[in-house]
């Protein structure tokens, strides 16, 4: 039988959205979006560390201040992930 163009739509419609490769995409983004936030978290620690190290003089400053820049680099880009993504559902 052949059908006509608008009782097609529905069906299309309906296959697209229980396609099971979407629904596993979207856990992919959840999983990154969790991963950024925790990137996020372990940036803020290891900023927090090189600031208390560089008030308070510990020994090894040097280090901890690399480790501090490492921390502000993992907050820019796990930042910059999450407002793409943000931006990307807005779409």
């Amino acid at each position: 039988m052949k059908q006509n163009f608008i009782s097609f739509i529905p069906q299309a419609v309906y296959r697209r959205s229980h396609n099971p490769v979407s629904r596993n995409k979207k856990f992919k983004q959840l999983r990154r979006k969790k991963i950024a936030l925790i990137m996020f978290i372990v940036g803020m620690l290891l900023a927090l560390i090189a600031s208390l190290a560089k008030s308070y003089e510990w020994a090894y400053i040097q280090d901890s201040l690399t480790l501090g820049f490492a921390g502000y680099l993992c907050m820019i880009s796990s930042a910059a992930y999450l407002l793409l993504s943000l931006l990307q559902t807005w779409r």
